[in-house]
């Protein structure tokens, strides 16, 4: 993150997803914890004023959804680690579709809530 603190711009990189569902990286050491803990960072480093760019969704990204993809991040891992815990498989959480709430609203991207799902549920 780049933080031009007299213009107040914050460049935040891939870390917004906004439309979509993001690219976790979990072959590349990403995780949704660090997802998470970054849009976090994003929301404490920002204010309504702070022009937030992300590195492909611009030319800015509202600060409401920064907090929209907190809120789907924790809504969906919940859902998918409970499934886990109860022993289900990726194929039968896939079946269940716990991104179904968040699929119309982010599917502007080349991760299909599948994906998603699959991404998730392999870092959990």
């Amino acid at each position: 993150m780049i933080y031009l603190k007299n213009a107040n711009i914050l460049h935040v990189g891939n870390v917004p997803s906004h439309l979509r569902y993001p690219n976790i990286g979990i072959d590349d050491g990403g995780s949704v914890e660090g997802m998470t803990r970054a849009a976090r960072l994003v929301l404490d480093m920002s204010n309504a004023d702070t022009r937030i760019m992300a590195g492909h969704l611009g030319p800015l990204v509202p600060r409401e959804e920064m907090l929209a993809q907190l809120e789907m991040f924790a809504e969906v891992s919940q859902r998918i680690q409970a499934m886990i815990d109860r022993g289900m498989s990726l194929e039968e959480v896939l079946a269940a579709r716990p991104t179904a709430d968040f699929d119309e609203a982010r599917a502007a991207g080349a991760i299909t809530p599948e994906r998603f799902t699959g991404l998730v549920y392999t870092d959990l």
